[in-house]
C-alpha cells in the first residue's frame, strides 16, 4: 500500500512564519529539514512566495557563502 502525505505551500509559509518569529535569521537549508521532492518543491515555492510578497529577505554576502533567510 502506497501513501502519499500531500504538503501545501500556504502550509509550509505558516511554519516558515513560525520559524521566523523564533528565530530572525535562519539558514537557507535549515528550512528544509525533510528531503523528499514534494516537501522540498513546497518549501521553495513558499520562500519564493514570501521574498515575492515582502515577508522574507534572502541574502548571500559572497558566492560561496551561506544563503541566510531573513524576516521583515
Amino acid at each position: 500500500k502506497v501513501t502519499t502525505n500531500e504538503i501545501s505551500v500556504s502550509s509550509r509559509r505558516l511554519e516558515i512564519k513560525s520559524i521566523l518569529k523564533t528565530k530572525p535569521k535562519v539558514s537557507f537549508f535549515e528550512l528544509f529539514p525533510v528531503l523528499n521532492k514534494e516537501y522540498v518543491v513546497a518549501t521553495f515555492l513558499a520562500i519564493l512566495e514570501m521574498a515575492k510578497n515582502k515577508e522574507l529577505i534572502i541574502h548571500q554576502e559572497g558566492i560561496y557563502d551561506e544563503i541566510i533567510c531573513e524576516g521583515v
